[in-house]
């Protein structure tokens, strides 16, 4: 048996280092990474979902009467914007103080314009009475305020677009990206008019099969119709 040739030995030691040096690289990346990575929190979800979610928000109304404060307004839009359209919100107004009472009506009005579907006036009724330790918390929680709005309503939880190789996108971004179809998915989830589109699909409207029969029946006779010719040059 012929032994292996000087050259022959060398390019196979060149070799077994490349590969070692290959191999070390990649686990000294992963190693790099998992010290990196404990400084960012993760939080992930492999799915998009449909579900009911109810909010509340708390408003004080404004000194003068005449309406709320700027920070009951901004959260009262954050929230109803968090929701989703107005027109699929289920709101229901809940008066917490005189001052309340009398202004429950007019953000309901004001509701109504802005297209939420008939918000509702409510209250709390706690069991075992107004004295119970139930309402005392309930007293103690909705002190200081004056009307409650609560939103019931369909919304997406799309999923956390995470990168594609987690283990290495502190040393190699562009690598662990890795394609954005989950992005993308992501993006037309939350884009959905309606949450229930995620669902099931919607019916199509009936077709008007008489005026597409129509148009074939006067083309099968020769009685089509001219089409109308606009002259674009102005001139008559």
């Amino acid at each position: 048996m012929q032994k292996p040739s000087y050259i022959h030995r060398i390019i196979c030691a060149s070799g077994l280092i490349l590969a070692c040096a290959l191999y070390s690289g990649c686990a000294l990346d992963r190693v790099v990474h998992k010290a990196r990575a404990t400084n960012f929190h993760d939080e992930s979800s492999d799915t998009t979902t449909v579900g009911v979610q109810s909010k509340g928000v708390y408003l004080r109304v404004a000194p003068d009467g005449n309406g709320f404060t700027a920070q009951s307004i901004e959260e009262a839009n954050a929230l109803l914007t968090e929701q989703g359209p107005l027109r699929r919100q289920i709101l229901t107004i809940v008066p917490l103080s005189p001052a309340g009472k009398i202004m429950a009506p007019r953000l309901a009005q004001a509701l109504t314009s802005a297209g939420a579907m008939n918000p509702q006036l409510g209250s709390y009724d706690v069991a075992g009475g107004a004295t119970s330790l139930a309402a005392q918390d309930l007293a103690n929680q909705q002190q200081g305020w004056d009307i409650e709005i609560v939103s019931e309503a369909l919304v997406v939880h799309a999923q956390d677009t995470t990168i594609a190789k987690p283990d290495l996108w502190t040393v190699s971004p562009y690598y662990a990206v890795g394609t954005l179809g989950k992005a993308n998915a992501a993006n037309r989830a939350l884009m959905m008019s309606d949450p229930r589109d995620i669902l099931r699909p919607r019916s199509l409207d009936p077709a008007e099969g008489n005026v597409s029969a129509a148009a074939i029946e006067r083309y099968q006779k020769g009685e089509t119709r001219e089409l109308v010719d606009i002259n674009f040059s102005g001139d008559k």
